[in-house]
Order: structure tokens, then C-alpha cells, then sequence
């Protein structure tokens, strides 16, 4: 069980792939300390930590009331550490899987021209997504929280006709096109019979497809409902 005495080393040596969460936050695991400590050293909220590790290492457990405990702007915080996360390491380095596998595999893969173009059409719709929320949805969020805490009248004008409804109507979930791609793979190729770096590049969509999952459920059942309370109160 995960809580704030628990080692980074004895985390990630118990699950790898929470070192991706870990890394996020900006904490060391080069060094032997405690969610506690090393969330001490960096400014991050412990109790925070520790239920976003929980949600990353149980498929079929998600800490929707105890994430609910937080605010938004540690959510918010959350979040954006991800899309940093995504946008500068995880979608560069799946794109740079495929496209060596398409140098060096497809004359004798065929689909992997396709499995590109639906990859890299993906990736610029996660990004635009991505930049739609960084660059209208918090900054609307945050500004909501500033009119409630010091007045109404602190509520920025060009928000106006803006809202969390409009949001979610303009909203996509990109996980979609993950299954997608896999299945064009597994569709094709059996997998006994796919060069390694293709096996690793599926690896690599099976990892991203559970961390947006996870990130979607952050967004979706925690920061919205508490958005549009927000906006409720101030609007």
C-alpha cells in the first residue's frame, strides 16, 4: 500500500511504471526518500501524490472522493504537469517509434503508412486539445476562483460567453483512436510475428492509452463537477 512514508526506489521498484507519475512532480528518485520528504523538498502536496500513485497502480480503483478533498488549483496543477509530460516526452517519443518503423519496416508492413497517418493525425488533435485547456479552460477556471475570493467584480471581461458547458460540448475524448491504432496493428500482423521495435510501439500505446484514461477521470469526475459549481457562484 502506497502512503506517504513509502520510499520512491521501493515504489517504482515495485511498479516501473509509476516512475512516469513520479517524474512529473519533479521528485528525485535517485535518492531514498519518502513521498513525504521529497514532496517537502519540492513543494508539492503529499497527500495529493499518494492518491494520484494510487490511481496509477490499480486499473479498477480510482480515488474519486479523496481526489475531490483538493483544490482545484492543485488539480489544475496536476494536469498541466501531465500535458508538459505528454507534449515534450511521451507523444515525441512514440513518434519517433513509428516513424523508424516505418523506415525500416514498411515495404514488408504495408499498414504501417497507415498506422503513421492515423498516429500523427491523433497527436495533433491531442495537441490542439491540450492547448484549447491550457489556454481557455484554466485560465477560465483560475479566473473564477479570483472573482470568488475577492469579488465578482474581479472576473475578466473576455471570458464573457465562455464557459465549463462549452467545454464539454467542444470536447473529444482522444482515447478513442488509441484502441484504434492498436487494433489496426493486431488486425494485420499477428503479434508472434512483429518485429520487436513494432511490439515496443505497442507497448508504448498500451502505457499512454491507461495514463489518459487516468487523466481523463481527473478532469472529467473531479475538476469539471467542481468548475461548475465554481461558476454557479460566481457567474
Amino acid at each position: 500500500m502506497i502512503t506517504k512514508n513509502s520510499s520512491l526506489v521501493e515504489i517504482i521498484s515495485l511498479d516501473r511504471s509509476l516512475n512516469s507519475v513520479i517524474e512529473r512532480f519533479d521528485l528525485k528518485t535517485s535518492a531514498k526518500e519518502t513521498i513525504k520528504e521529497a514532496s517537502e523538498n519540492s513543494g508539492n502536496n503529499p497527500d495529493f501524490i499518494v492518491e494520484i500513485l494510487k490511481a496509477y497502480s490499480h486499473t479498477d480503483y480510482f480515488p474519486k472522493r479523496e481526489l475531490n478533498v483538493f483544490s482545484i488549483y492543485c488539480i489544475i496543477d496536476y494536469l498541466r504537469r501531465t500535458h508538459r509530460y505528454y507534449l515534450n516526452k511521451l507523444l515525441p517519443q512514440m513518434e519517433q517509434s513509428i516513424t523508424q518503423l516505418t523506415k525500416k519496416f514498411g515495404l514488408s508492413h504495408p499498414d504501417l503508412v497507415l498506422l503513421t497517418s492515423i498516429f500523427l493525425k491523433y497527436k495533433n488533435e491531442l495537441e490542439n486539445h491540450i492547448q484549447s485547456e491550457e489556454t481557455k479552460l484554466f485560465p477560465y477556471i483560475e479566473n473564477l476562483l479570483k472573482a470568488k475570493q475577492h469579488g465578482k467584480q474581479y472576473f475578466n471581461p473576455g471570458f464573457k460567453g465562455y464557459s465549463v458547458k462549452q467545454f464539454m460540448s467542444e470536447h473529444h475524448d482522444n482515447e478513442i483512436s488509441l484502441p484504434a491504432i492498436r487494433k489496426i496493428i493486431h488486425d494485420n500482423s499477428p503479434l508472434t510475428a512483429l518485429p520487436m521495435p513494432y511490439r515496443i510501439f505497442l507497448i508504448q500505446l498500451e502505457l499512454f492509452e491507461q495514463d489518459l484514461l487516468i487523466h481523463a477521470k481527473v478532469e472529467d469526475d473531479v475538476l469539471i463537477p467542481k468548475a461548475l459549481l465554481l461558476e454557479k457562484y460566481v457567474i
